[in-house]
């Protein structure tokens, strides 16, 4: 998939390159750098197509993550934006 329609779907979900990284818990550099080439790994390409589509049907992503025990520690309401979420594992809990 080229570096733009990946960036599209991920817009669709309501995601920056940054949030993306944080939800596949790997460095933005891992994300950003892909630009360079023009494309991104299928399995990146593959998560944004999902996330977009749950974007594009108005649905949670986080929400239907956490049915299946990925749970994301929300930030305080007056502080970040919803989908700066950080990964937490359910383990933990």
């Amino acid at each position: 998939m080229k570096y733009d329609q990946f960036k599209r779907h991920l817009h669709k979900a309501g995601l920056t390159l940054q949030d993306f990284a944080r939800l596949l818990d790997v460095l933005p550099a891992s994300v950003s750098n892909h630009k360079k080439s023009g494309f991104v790994p299928k399995h990146y390409a593959v998560m944004a197509v999902l996330l977009g589509h749950l974007g594009d049907e108005q649905m949670d992503y986080r929400a239907l993550l956490q049915k299946y025990g990925v749970v994301f520690e929300t930030p305080p309401p007056e502080s970040a934006v919803p989908t700066q979420l950080k990964l937490i594992s359910s383990k933990s809990r």
